[in-house]
C-alpha cells in the first residue's frame, strides 16, 4: 500500500522524507474495500464518531437526505 508522500509531508508525519519506525497507524474498515487510515498525534485515536472527517461526511449525507432542504432556488 502506498500513500502519497506529499500528503504525509503536509501533515508533518514524515521525518527526513520517511515514516518514522515508531509512528502508530490506525486502520478502520468502513465497508468492503473501503478503509480509513489515521495517524495519531499523541498515540491514541478517538472513536470514529469523533473524527472530524467522518462527522463532515455524515453531515453531508444527512443534509442531502433532508426532505425539507431546498435544493434549487425559488423562481
Amino acid at each position: 500500500m502506498t500513500i502519497p508522500k506529499g500528503e504525509l509531508r503536509a501533515d508533518d508525519i514524515l521525518v527526513d522524507g520517511e515514516l518514522p519506525d515508531n509512528q502508530c497507524v490506525g486502520i478502520d474498515k468502513l465497508d468492503r474495500r473501503a478503509y480509513l487510515i489515521r495517524f495519531p498525534e499523541d498515540g491514541s485515536l478517538p472513536p470514529l464518531s469523533e473524527c472530524d472527517a467522518v462527522r463532515r461526511v455524515a453531515a453531508e449525507i444527512a443534509l442531502s437526505k433532508d426532505p425539507n432542504r431546498i435544493s434549487q432556488p425559488a423562481d
